[in-house]
């Protein structure tokens, strides 16, 4: 599988806009860190160890020059926060300082081959160029480093606390890093909203519209470019209405040319002798009218009418409650109280058409309501000779007759079909033609979003 790098950006605008700004900022922040602060911290540590080991060289040349001793161990314990304990040692004639130094070790139980302290190298660094005598540096119980150091007269045991150390700024230094960072995030958060919330408006008046619904109260909102697409957006609504508006006109002032005409002929063929031309041409005349009223009434303002809440179960009691003298037996299954917002009279007309086909062409009709809160399917189906896969495209054009199994072609002004996708599209929805696999006939499946 193709690894896709655009799959770990976030989906939405407003994550990617975060992204884009906080992203940036721990970057800078983390190269500071490591360029900048890495390198004050080993300063401020080679400059407290040099400190240190310097202190405790002072305290123990004036020990071993004999010079105030007692003073020397008041300003460690006191002034220097150095717990100092010292002990003479025997004069050795025979023996090296480090064999002093081992044998130290060894009277305080510390192996003197064992490890010392190697967190502290800065320190151990120092105190080998500030110290001759060996010494070891061990870690002691609360956060306390504890130094031994011996030389020809005195064993010295030094009690360091850690804190010693430590940069005193390091604290400061993070909580700037954090503090920063939280009010940029917080700043960039509260702007940003302001910025997506004008797009977002906009989407969804995009997407109400796109529904066959509408947003009276959308205005442009937002920056300078966010505007000019909302005012485009209008602009494109209004076209769209007025296209609309004057096809319906335009054919009503067609109905109104061809109505006078159609009835002149009707009244003409009526006071001929009806004789089986006269009569042929009378259905004729019967068949276009017929058309003429089935094409009106696919036009006839359906966008006009305003979108509302309807209860399935409602909308559906009333379509039995209709189709109840029909021919023909009709089960209804609804397994969701979901309601969707849609033109009533216009959704009626769609379901409508696709019940007329199925008791016009079978026997028993199925209707099944299924939902989630995002959409809802209808399903219709029937028993009768289906379409097949090939002619399932075709049976949705304007005007268009399918031969059925016995090779009649079939009732109606082929109008049916098509009338109910359009309806069903230009509520956001999708209407598709698939073999019942229970009743062996003709499958309707209409999805609509909520």
């Amino acid at each position: 599988m193709k690894f896709n790098r655009y799959s770990l950006l976030p989906k939405s605008l407003y994550g990617r806009f975060l992204l884009m700004i906080i992203l940036p900022m721990l970057v800078v922040q983390l190269v500071a860190v490591y360029v900048f602060y890495e390198r004050h911290w080993e300063s401020m540590r080679r400059n407290l160890s040099a400190s240190l080991s310097g202190e405790i060289a002072a305290v123990v040349q004036l020990y071993e020059q004999g010079k105030v001793t007692e003073e020397a161990q008041e300003i460690a314990n006191r002034y220097l926060n150095l717990q100092m304990a010292v002990v003479p040692l025997p004069k050795q004639n025979n023996n090296t300082t480090p064999d002093i130094f081992t044998r130290c070790l060894e009277k305080q139980g510390i192996c003197p081959h064992a490890e010392g302290d190697d967190e502290h190298p800065m320190l151990i660094e120092a105190l080998s160029q500030g110290l001759p005598v060996p010494f070891r540096l061990l870690h002691a119980e609360d956060n306390y480093l504890r130094l031994i150091l011996a030389t020809e007269t005195h064993r010295f045991d030094f009690r360091i606390p850690e804190k010693r150390l430590a940069n005193p700024t390091t604290y400061i230094f993070i909580l700037w890093l954090v503090g920063t960072a939280t009010v940029l995030s917080l700043v960039s958060l509260l702007f940003l909203r302001g910025q997506i919330r004008s797009i977002v408006r906009l989407a969804r008046a995009a997407d109400e519209f796109g529904k066959g619904r509408d947003l009276p109260s959308f205005i442009p909102q937002g920056a300078r470019e966010v505007r000019q697409a909302a005012i485009a957006f209008i602009q494109m609504r209004e076209r769209i209405k007025r296209l609309l508006t004057r096809r319906v006109e335009m054919l009503a002032d067609v109905s109104s040319d061809l109505t006078a005409p159609l009835e002149k002929m009707r009244v003409a063929l009526s006071g001929m002798r009806q004789t089986e031309q006269v009569r042929k041409l009378t259905a004729e005349v019967d068949s276009m009218e017929k058309m003429l009223q089935g094409y009106l009434s696919f036009t006839r303002n359906r966008h006009a009418e305003p979108s509302v809440e309807i209860p399935l179960s409602l909308f559906f009691e009333r379509i039995l409650r209709d189709y109840q003298h029909r021919s023909g037996t009709i089960t209804c299954h609804i397994t969701t109280t979901q309601a969707i917002h849609a033109r009533p009279a216009a959704l009626r007309h769609a379901v409508g058409n696709v019940l007329d086909n199925a008791l016009l062409y079978g026997k028993r009709v199925v209707i099944t309501v299924t939902g989630d809160i995002t959409q809802v399917v209808l399903t219709i189906e029937d028993d009768g000779h289906g379409i097949p896969p090939d002619k399932r495209e075709l049976a949705f054009e304007p005007f268009k007759k399918l031969h059925d199994p016995a090779g009649d072609v079939q009732q109606g002004i082929g109008l049916g079909l098509t009338a109910a996708r359009d309806i069903i599209h230009s509520h956001g929805g999708e209407i598709t033609l698939e073999s019942s696999q229970t009743l062996g006939g003709l499958k309707v499946v209409m999805t609509l979003p909520v």
